[in-house]
């Protein structure tokens, strides 16, 4: 089998070559703040197709997705001033938040042909560089198999999926937990995961 790409993430010119493969169509394995991802651009429907068969994941459950920053979030997702003001001092962070989805920008396929999008703006500055320079969100759920134990650290992932993907990002998680997960698409805000962050509602 042919050496999978390698590239460092604290490593500049790799980040360049990272987004590099992400505007190509690719799929990385990625370090991100929480846990390993299994990475692509919010955009190229083929390479989320792709992600869900890796993961065997059913069709019908929506990825979440990694945002540099509030304005990207914002182009996807609808965020008004109160939500943002409520979920500012998670942000940078570990807290996904599930948002009524700018239908016309995301691909049904990311939210399963639902009104919604998951989405958060990870704390790992290297990670927001390059979903900045790439200029769209990315899909990036965990790098395990639907249902099976979400790895932590590159030791942890499953020598299929490592095959599976395109190229290969070499990094440390920071919190090495799932992040939280909260539905705010409505008034009534829900905790729909615990992970990594205490929110309080």
């Amino acid at each position: 089998m042919k050496m999978k790409e390698r590239l460092e993430l604290k490593n500049s010119f790799d980040r360049k070559i990272i987004v590099e493969r992400l505007r190509e169509g690719k799929i990385g394995l990625f370090p991100t703040d929480t846990v390993w991802g299994i990475c692509c651009s919010i955009d190229s429907k083929s390479s989320i197709e792709r992600i869900y068969k890796i993961k065997k994941r059913e069709k019908n459950k929506p990825l979440l997705a990694l945002a540099s920053d509030y304005l990207q979030v914002e182009r996807y997702a609808f965020l008004d001033n109160s939500k943002k003001e409520k979920i500012s001092k998670y942000w940078p962070g570990p807290l996904t938040v599930v948002l009524k989805a700018k239908k016309e920008k995301v691909l049904p396929i990311v939210r399963s042909d639902g009104d919604t999008i998951a989405i958060r703006v990870p704390d790992y500055h290297f990670l927001l560089e390059i979903i900045g320079d790439l200029g769209v969100p990315v899909v990036a759920p965990s790098a395990n198999f639907s249902g099976e134990i979400t790895p932590e650290s590159f030791s942890d992932v499953d020598i299929r999926i490592v095959n599976a993907v395109d190229f290969v990002v070499m990094g440390e998680c920071k919190i090495k937990k799932p992040s939280t997960i909260i539905d705010s698409s409505s008034e009534d805000v829900r905790v729909l995961r615990r992970g990594a962050l205490e929110f309080k509602i």
